[in-house]
C-alpha cells in the first residue's frame, strides 16, 4: 500500500500565544525564542507555574513562568553557576532552593526569592555512603508535606533522600535496585506512589518504566512500560511528573526530554498526559500530536482537522547520493506570524532519508530540526511563519542519504497529500457571550422554546446575594430591586499613616474584631454615557468566554464598575474561581496562614455545592453585550491584540489610544503601581517584565531620570508572592520607591506635574493637586512610561486583522435571539394589555375603593420618635458631579472669587483633611463644601435643606463628605441623583437624602436668566418631606406649591438614622 502525506495548518498565530503542546516540536516562549529549560521540573505558586531547567549551552539554571502550561515567559538565568544539570525546585523552609547535579555531586543553590539570586549553598555526595550520582529528580509529598531528592546513585540504584528543613540532604528514605535506571520521577495519586525511570542508553531514548508502592519507603513493584515498547517513550527520557488539580479532574503530566545526540541545543521536549489506574497500578502515556490542559478544570483537549488541501503526488528517493522530489501546496492561508502546521506522512522503508520544508521563497529547512518526532509518527506539527493572506506556497520535499543526519534517516515514497486547518476537540470558541454561541453548555436552555420553570418570585444573582446577607428581613421576604435592606460591613485603608493616633486606631479595630468575631479586610471609556448608572451589573458568558478572563482581571473590572456609575459588578461562581480559591486555600494551609480560618477547602466545597445563580425569569433593567474578541486584556497571550487605551487626564471616561498619546511625547513626573485594587502579584509581574526586557549587558534597566516610580502591593500576601517570584526586586533594582501595601498616601502629584497610575481612579484632585494631570493605564504601560520618562508602551501590541473598534451594544449580541426576544416581549405586552382591559371592564364599579386601598398601601411605617416630617429653607448649589473629597493645592483659594473655585476641584470635604482624625465638628462645618464654594460656610445655616444637581457625592468613599454636612447642621440633602458611595455613606452616618430631579429642573428654569449665578444661593423656597407618605411638598418664593412622590424611607433605615448612624446601630445590636 502506498504511504501518504498530509499537511495541516492551524489558524492560531503565535502572536496570540501558543495554543497547543506539541511533543517533540520546537517550543517557543512568549518572546518567540526557543525554550531552554532541559532536564527540568515545574512547581505551582498560586495561579502561576514555574519551569526550571538547565541551559543546553552551559547548564546554567533557567526559569520560565506560565499561567496555562502552554505560553511561557522567560525569567532568565537564575544563577551564575554553570555545569549544573537537571535543576529542580524545592521549598523545605522559608527560602527557595534549586538542587541539581554537578560533577557527580549534589549541588544545592539557595535564594530568598523564587526567581533569581540563587547562590551555592552546598556541594556534597549523597548519604549514606558518598554515592556518585546523576539525574536529579524532585518530589513534594502531599501526605507529609515533605520534599525529597531523587537520584540515580552510581548509575544503578534509584535513591530517594529527604531534604531536611534546613536544606541539607537527609538519610535515604527509599531506593530501587531493580536494574540500571536513571532519570527518576515520582508522583502520588489516590494512595499510590508511582516511580518512573529511564533505562541507561546514553542520549538515546528507551522504554521508560513505572514502579509503584503504597508507601514512600517501598517496596517498589512493577517495571512495566509507560508507552509501547517500540516507541521508546515517544523518543524521550523522563525528567518530571506534574500534577494539575482541576475542578473537574486531576490530570497527571509526563515531562520528558527529547535529547539530540549530545543533549545539546537541538534537544526538545515531550510532554504528554498520563492515564493513571490506581486500582490496577498502571501508568500509560496518552499520545497526542497536539494537546492542551485546562489548568482550571484539569480537562485535556487535543487538536483535530477542520480544513484540508489535497495533492496527488508520490515522492521517492531518486539516487543513493542525492536528488530530490517535491510536493507544492498553493494558496495556503497565512497570518503573518508564527503558526502551527502539521505534516502527516508514513514511511515505507527504514533506509535513511530526510524531508525538508520550503515556505514561499525561503531556504529549505529539515523537518527534524523543527520536530524531533519527524518520521516516527504520521502527524508531525511544526511552527512556521507564513505571509498574511492566501498566496503562500509550502513545498515538502524528500532528499537522499547524503543530506541526512545519521540516526534521523527516513525515505519518503509518498502520495495523497493533504492540508487541513486545526481546531480543538474541545473547541476554543470566539470570546463572546453565551447567547452568541449555539453549542455552549446549557444551550438547550438558551435556545429551546420550552422555558425552564421559574420560581414564583425569580431573583437575579445580585438579589440572591443581598437576600443572603441582609439583616432583619421579614419572614418570607424576597429581596427585589428597589428594596432597602441592611448589610453590615466595614473598610479602612489608611495603612501608610504610621502616626501614633492612627496605629492606636488600628489596634482598637483589631480588638473590636477579636471580641465580636468580625473579619476586617482591607472599561470606563466604553461605558461613558451613563449606560449603567445606578445599576447592579452581572457579567455572564459561555464557559469559554469566562475562562478567558483571569480572576485578577475580574477583580479589577468589578471594582471599576463604580466608575461607570454602577452600584456593583458581579462575576459568576465558575470553575475558574473555584480553582483560584482552592490554590489559595492550599497555600494558606501549607504556610499556616491565618486566612485559612475563612478560606479553606470546606468553605470552597460548600460554595461549589451551593452556587448562587440567577433564577430563570429574573428581571433585568437592560442587557448589554461586549465582544471580547475585539477588546485587549493584560494577559501575556492577549496584550498584542489591540493597541491599549489610556484614561485621562483626570477622568476615567476619557479614553485615548496609547499610540495617539505616544506621538505627543507627554513628559512624566511620577508613575504609580500603587493600589489596594490593582497592584496584585500579576500586576507587579507585568511591570517587572517590561524592565526585564529592557535590560542590556546584564545591567538592570533604570527608571528615567527625573521620574519617581512608586510601588506598593495590594496586600502583604501579594507582595510576598511578588518577592518570591523576583518581580519585586526587579522593580526595586530599577529605582522604584517602595511604599507600604495599600492605597496611595505618599508621593502625591504637585501642581503642574503629570502622573500615570495603574490604580482605578483619577478624577481631579484624587492623586494630589487639582492643577496636576493624572492618567490611568495598565501596569505594563505605567512601567514603560517610568522607563522612558514619558507616556509610552512596551511595543507589544499588534492590531488584529479586520478589527477597527470594540464591538458593544444593547441586547445579547445575537440579532436573531434579540429579535425573537423582542417579539416575545411584544406579545407579552399585548397579552398584558388585554388582561388589563378585561380587568378594568369587570371591575369598574370597584375602581374607587381600589384606588383608596392602593393609596393606603403606600404609607410607610414611621418608628416611634422618628420625625414624620422634615422641613427647611432650600439653599441651591447648582453644579453636577460635586465629588466627595476634591482638593485644592492653593491655600489662598479660600479668598478667591467663585471662578477660582470652578477652576479647581469641586468637592464636599477637602482631601487634605481626609486622614486627620482629630478635626473638630466646628472645623468640619467650616470647611464643608470649601472646594466648591468658599462662601458656603457663610451662606448656609443650621436647619437648611441643601439641594444640588446630579451625581452629587461622586468619587471616593470618604465618609467625611456626609459627616461634614451634618456638622453644618443640615439634616437633609436633595439631589437630582447621588453618587452611589455617598448615598450609602449618608445612611451609615445618619444623613438623610432624597432624589427629586423635578426640583432641580424647576430651580434651574427659575434662575436660568440670573446673570450673577452664585455658587450657593438662598432661594427663599421651602421644602417639606412627608416621610410617612413618601412625598415632598415644595413651596416656591411666590407662595405657590406642588407635590412630588419620592422613594420610601423604610423602618430599617429609619432605625439606623435614629441611632446616629451605622456604627452606633451595630453597637446597639451587639449589646442588646
Amino acid at each position: 500500500m502506498l504511504p501518504y502525506l498530509c499537511l495541516f495548518i492551524t489558524a492560531v498565530p503565535l502572536a496570540l500565544g501558543a495554543s497547543w503542546i506539541a511533543p517533540g516540536a520546537v517550543w517557543y516562549d512568549t518572546d518567540g525564542k526557543k525554550i531552554n529549560a532541559h532536564g527540568g521540573g515545574v512547581v505551582q505558586r498560586g495561579s502561576t507555574f514555574y519551569w526550571v531547567g538547565h541551559s543546553a549551552e552551559n547548564q546554567t539554571p533557567m526559569m520560565y513562568s506560565s499561567t496555562d502550561l502552554v505560553n511561557w515567559q522567560n525569567l532568565g538565568a537564575q544563577s551564575t553557576v554553570s555545569a549544573m544539570w537537571r535543576p529542580k525546585f524545592a521549598k523545605p523552609n522559608g527560602s527557595f532552593w534549586l538542587f541539581g547535579q554537578q560533577d557527580r555531586y549534589s549541588l544545592s543553590l539557595k535564594s530568598s526569592q523564587l526567581t533569581g539570586g540563587y547562590a551555592q549553598s552546598a556541594k556534597v555526595y549523597l548519604p549514606p555512603s558518598s554515592y556518585s550520582y546523576s539525574d536529579t529528580g524532585m518530589f513534594h509529598d502531599p501526605v507529609s508535606d515533605t520534599w525529597y531528592l531523587l537520584t540515580s546513585a552510581d548509575h544503578n540504584i534509584v535513591q530517594i533522600n529527604k531534604i531536611n528543613s534546613d536544606g541539607t540532604l537527609g538519610d535515604r528514605a527509599s531506593s530501587l535496585a531493580a536494574g540500571a535506571y536513571e532519570a527518576p520521577g515520582l508522583f502520588y495519586a489516590d494512595g499510590v506512589y508511582f516511580l518512573i525511570c529511564s533505562g541507561k542508553t546514553g542520549w538515546r531514548a528507551n522504554p521508560n518504566k513505572v514502579f509503584w508502592s503504597t508507601s514512600l519507603a517501598g517496596p517498589w513493584t512493577g517495571g512495566t512500560d509507560i508507552a509501547p515498547s517500540g516507541e521508546n517513550t515517544y523518543g524521550s527520557q523522563n525528567t518530571f511528573e506534574l500534577t494539575v488539580s482541576g475542578s473537574q479532574k486531576t490530570t497527571y503530566i509526563y515531562m520528558g526530554d527529547a535529547w539530540d545526540s549530545r543533549g545539546g541545543v537541538s534537544s526538545n521536549y515531550v510532554w504528554l498526559p498520563m492515564k493513571v489506574d490506581t486500582s490496577g497500578k498502571t501508568v500509560t502515556l496518552e499520545y497526542h500530536a497536539m494537546w492542551a490542559v485546562n489548568v482550571q478544570t484539569g480537562a485535556v483537549s487535543s487538536a483535530k482537522a477542520a480544513k484540508r488541501y489535497e495533492a496527488n503526488h508520490v515522492l521517492s528517493k531518486r539516487t543513493a547520493t542525492g536528488g530530490s522530489n517535491e510536493i507544492t501546496f498553493r494558496n495556503i492561508t497565512g497570518t503573518g506570524a508564527m503558526q502551527w502546521l502539521a505534516f502527516d506522512y508514513t514511511v515505507n522503508s527504514q533506509n535513511a532519508g530526510e524531508a525538508y520544508i520550503k515556505v514561499n521563497n525561503e531556504p529549505p529547512v529539515n523537518i527534524s530540526s523543527l520536530n524531533s518526532r519527524a518520521g516516527y509518527h504520521n502527524l508531525v506539527p511544526v511552527q512556521l511563519k507564513l505571509e498574511a493572506g492566501d498566496d503562500n506556497t509550502i513545498t515538502f520535499g524528500s532528499m537522499g542519504q547524503d543530506a541526512v543526519t545519521p540516526g534521523r534517516l527516513r525515505t519518503f515514497p509518498l502520495t495523497q497529500s493533504q492540508l487541513r486547518a486545526y481546531t480543538a476537540t474541545s473547541a476554543i470558541r470566539q470570546q463572546a457571550f453565551h447567547s452568541q454561541l449555539e453549542n455552549t453548555p446549557n444551550a438547550d436552555i438558551l435556545l429551546s422554546s420550552q422555558k425552564p420553570i421559574a420560581p414564583a418570585i425569580p431573583q437575579t444573582l445580585t438579589e440572591k446575594i443581598v437576600q443572603k446577607y441582609s439583616v432583619g428581613l421579614a419572614p418570607g421576604k424576597k429581596v427585589k430591586a428597589g428594596d432597602y435592606v441592611t448589610l453590615v460591613m466595614t473598610l479602612d485603608h489608611d495603612v501608610q499613616n504610621k502616626s501614633e493616633a492612627n496605629l492606636k486606631k488600628y489596634s482598637l479595630i483589631e480588638e473590636f474584631a477579636g471580641k465580636h468575631g468580625v473579619n476586617f479586610v482591607a472599561l470606563c471609556g466604553l461605558f461613558n454615557q451613563d449606560e449603567v448608572l445606578n445599576h447592579a451589573i452581572e457579567f455572564h458568558g459561555s464557559e469559554q468566554t469566562m475562562a478567558s478572563i483571569p480572576i485578577d482581571d475580574r477583580l479589577s473590572i468589578a471594582n471599576m464598575t463604580t466608575e461607570w456609575g454602577a452600584l456593583s459588578g458581579l462575576f459568576p461562581v465558575d470553575n475558574m474561581l473555584i480553582s483560584w480559591y482552592r490554590a489559595r486555600a492550599t497555600m494558606a494551609s501549607v504556610e499556616d496562614s491565618p486566612i485559612q480560618v475563612r478560606l479553606n477547602h470546606k468553605f470552597i466545597d460548600e460554595l461549589e455545592a451551593n452556587r448562587l445563580v440567577a433564577d430563570p425569569g429574573a428581571t433585568y433593567a437592560k442587557e448589554l453585550y461586549l465582544n471580547l474578541s475585539t477588546r485587549s486584556f493584560r494577559d501575556v497571550k492577549l496584550t498584542r491584540l489591540v493597541s491599549p487605551f489610556v484614561a485621562g487626564p483626570n477622568s476615567v471616561k476619557v479614553a485615548t489610544p496609547l499610540k495617539n498619546l505616544e506621538s505627543q511625547d507627554i513628559p512624566l513626573n511620577k508613575a504609580y503601581l500603587v493600589s489596594c485594587t490593582n497592584s496584585r502579584a500579576s500586576d507587579i509581574a507585568a511591570a517587572a517584565r517590561v524592565f526585564r526586557q529592557a535590560t542590556k549587558d546584564s545591567k538592570p534597566a533604570q527608571v528615567a531620570p527625573g521620574v519617581k516610580f512608586y510601588i506598593a502591593a495590594a496586600s502583604l500576601p501579594e507582595q510576598q508572592i511578588a518577592e518570591e517570584a523576583g518581580d519585586w526586586q526587579v522593580l526595586v533594582d530599577a529605582g522604584a520607591e517602595v511604599l507600604p501595601a495599600g492605597c496611595l498616601g505618599t508621593g502625591l502629584l504637585e501642581p503642574g506635574e503629570v502622573g500615570i497610575s495603574a490604580s482605578n481612579r483619577n478624577f481631579k484632585g484624587r492623586m494630589g493637586s487639582t492643577a496636576a494631570k493624572a492618567y490611568l493605564a495598565s501596569p505594563e504601560i505605567v512601567a514603560a512610561s517610568a522607563l522612558q520618562g514619558k507616556i509610552a508602551g512596551p511595543n507589544w501590541y499588534q492590531k488584529p486583522e479586520g478589527v477597527e473598534k470594540v464591538i458593544i451594544g444593547e441586547g445579547s449580541g445575537d440579532h436573531v435571539v434579540d429579535k425573537a426576544r423582542s417579539i416575545e416581549d411584544a406579545l407579552d405586552s399585548i397579552i398584558g394589555l388585554a388582561d388589563s382591559m378585561i380587568a378594568t371592564a369587570e371591575g369598574a364599579s370597584e375602581q374607587s375603593s381600589a384606588a383608596v386601598a392602593a393609596e393606603e398601601e403606600t404609607l410607610t411605617e414611621v418608628l416611634p420618635g422618628f420625625p414624620e416630617q422634615i422641613e427647611g429653607e432650600i439653599i441651591f448649589c447648582d453644579a453636577d458631579n460635586i465629588n466627595t473629597d476634591g482638593s485644592s493645592s492653593l491655600p489662598s483659594c479660600r479668598l478667591f472669587d467663585s471662578s477660582c473655585a470652578l477652576k479647581h476641584a469641586i468637592g464636599i470635604y477637602p482631601g487634605k483633611y481626609t486622614y486627620q482624625d482629630n478635626v473638630s465638628l466646628e472645623d468640619m462645618a467650616r470647611v464643608c463644601m470649601e472646594n466648591y464654594d468658599p462662601e458656603f460656610r457663610n451662606i448656609a445655616k443650621a436647619g437648611d435643606i441643601l439641594v444640588t444637581a446630579y451625581n452629587f457625592g461622586c468619587g471616593s468613599s470618604r465618609e467625611q463628605a456626609a459627616t461634614s454636612i451634618l456638622a453644618k447642621q443640615i439634616p437633609l440633602v436633595v439631589a437630582g441623583s447621588f453618587g452611589n458611595i455617598f448615598s450609602r455613606n449618608s445612611i451609615n452616618n445618619a444623613l438623610m437624602g432624597v432624589e427629586v430631579p423635578r426640583l432641580v429642573q424647576r430651580l434651574r428654569e427659575t434662575y436660568k436668566d440670573d446673570t450673577e449665578k452664585p455658587l450657593t444661593r438662598r432661594t427663599g423656597w421651602k421644602l417639606l418631606w412627608d416621610v410617612r407618605r413618601s412625598k415632598v411638598v415644595i413651596t416656591e418664593k411666590d407662595g405657590s406649591s406642588w407635590e412630588q412622590k419620592v422613594g420610601e424611607l423604610p423602618p430599617n433605615v429609619q432605625e439606623i438614622i435614629a441611632k446616629g448612624g451605622l456604627e452606633k446601630w451595630v453597637k446597639s445590636q451587639i449589646t442588646a
